[in-house]
């Protein structure tokens, strides 16, 4: 008998085994349905249950509450992505993050996908619609329904990391003297499907998780606000507003030196896990 048929045989005996095996299995279940339904289905229900329990991800319990605050105007074509990837957090969405969408007279279905999700999570997503006016006076009305101690504000068209708001939580637990904490930014190409660690400022994430004074604006300049989590006392207290003469962008960096002049001797901390 040459090699290829004694491999070939090995082969049938297992099948032929594994089917035994399969049928003696069914054989015990069929009787135990027959003598007892209750129990057969009470049983088979606790084993999926545990099943499925298993592959169920674990949120993690943060101490923190934060609000994003989006300024919506035509993005239906990424708004599921971007509520994926926050509902998703490993950071318990209903427990620890809200959103304010707020819709700056936009002409596509934006607001019918932001509604489609708002009913899945009524108490975190929040959703104003006002006339065009600019991602500036959009974001300024949204201040006005912060309700947490951090905020920051994510573009609809962007979607964060699963572990994102769980490393920050995790950041503004190891040093409670923070005031802000800056996140890095990847790119990602929708034609190539590529990711792309490239932004000029990527210097700031290639070295240690570092805390700086937030008024050092040498090195650890911080020019966009959906790249930074930042405290809402300090807004509310000093009136920050975002600059509605600013078009069509860049409005955020006068709002972040505006947000530094307002700390004194404050920290911040350069969070090197990504956002894209």
């Amino acid at each position: 008998m040459s090699l290829f048929d004694k491999l070939n045989r090995n082969d049938v005996e297992k099948t032929l085994q594994k089917a035994i095996k399969n049928k003696d299995s069914l054989v015990k279940k069929a009787k135990k349905l027959q003598r007892d339904p209750q129990l057969f289905f009470k049983d088979m229900y606790a084993k999926r249950s545990k099943q499925l329990i298993s592959k169920v991800p674990v949120k993690y319990e943060g101490q923190n509450q934060f609000t994003v605050v989006s300024a919506v105007y035509n993005v239906e074509k990424y708004l599921d992505e971007y509520f994926t990837s926050l509902t998703n957090q490993t950071l318990d969405f209903k427990k620890h993050i809200h959103l304010v969408l707020v819709d700056d007279g936009s002409t596509d279905d934006s607001a019918k996908i932001i509604k489609k999700w708002q009913k899945k999570f009524p108490n975190n997503i929040r959703y104003y619609y006002k006339e065009n006016g600019g991602q500036a006076s959009a974001r300024d009305y949204g201040l006005d329904y912060i309700q947490t101690e951090w905020c920051t504000f994510i573009d609809p068209d962007d979607f964060v990391d699963i572990d994102y708001f769980k490393n920050i939580d995790q950041a503004l637990v190891e040093e409670q003297d923070l005031w802000m904490v800056s996140c890095n930014l990847i790119y990602y190409y929708e034609q190539s499907k590529q990711y792309k660690d490239d932004h000029p400022q990527n210097y700031k994430f290639k070295q240690k998780i570092t805390c700086f004074d937030v008024r050092d604006q040498n090195q650890y300049i911080q020019l966009s606000v959906s790249l930074a989590i930042l405290n809402t006392k300090i807004i509310q207290e000093n009136g920050l507003r975002f600059d509605t003469r600013i078009k069509p962008s860049f409005e955020d960096a006068t709002f972040m030196m505006n947000y530094a002049l307002a700390l004194y001797k404050k920290q911040g901390r350069i969070e090197p896990h990504p956002k894209s």
